[in-house]
This record gives C-alpha cells, sequence and structure tokens, in this order.
C-alpha cells in the first residue's frame, strides 16, 4: 500500500525527476562525481529547472540546485551554489560540503 510519504520523482518535475532516477548512496567521504550527470547539471538553470512552475523563493530554489550537484558528488559546483545563499537554507548546504 502506497503511504502519502512516499518519494514521487514525478511530484518533483522532469529534469529532478532525470537526476534523481538513479539511487545514489552518499559516500563518507567526497566521492567520485557522477560525470554522466555532469552535461544536464551544467546546462541546469532555475528557470529549466522548475519549469513549468513559478518559483516563489528564489533562495530555496537555488537551495535546490546546490543540492541536486551535491547528490551527484559535485562538492565545488554545490558549494559555489551554496556560499551565494545568504540564508541559514544556505548555511545548511555549505556545512554538508565539508
Amino acid at each position: 500500500m502506497k503511504s502519502p510519504h512516499d518519494f514521487d520523482l514525478r511530484n518533483y518535475g522532469p529534469i529532478f525527476a532525470e537526476l534523481l532516477q538513479e539511487e545514489r548512496l552518499n559516500p563518507l567521504d567526497a566521492g567520485e562525481p557522477n560525470t554522466g550527470a555532469k552535461s544536464t547539471l551544467t546546462a541546469l538553470t532555475i528557470e529549466k529547472a522548475f519549469a513549468p512552475n513559478n518559483i516563489v523563493d528564489l533562495e530555496m530554489a537555488r537551495a535546490c540546485l546546490a543540492g541536486i550537484w551535491l547528490h551527484h558528488n559535485f562538492l565545488e559546483e554545490s558549494h559555489q551554489i551554496s556560499q551565494s545563499i545568504a540564508t541559514s537554507t544556505g548555511s545548511y548546504w555549505h556545512v554538508l560540503q565539508r
């Protein structure tokens, strides 16, 4: 039986669904970047990532981008994004990259 808390990729839009479909275990160290996802991540903008939805919280949208880069073990790229977010959410993502 499906729980309302089950993770459903369709809730995150087509681009995030594609980037999240592969189950990834985060290593305890920096790990190896998922080079297969790099071209998709590089082309990803906030507008593309959340289309066709309107972005109501730009800082949170940027945090999502930092998180997806981190999910694929691109620490430097994630760090650059999270460091530019001047909120507690940005600080949270920044701490995860250490």
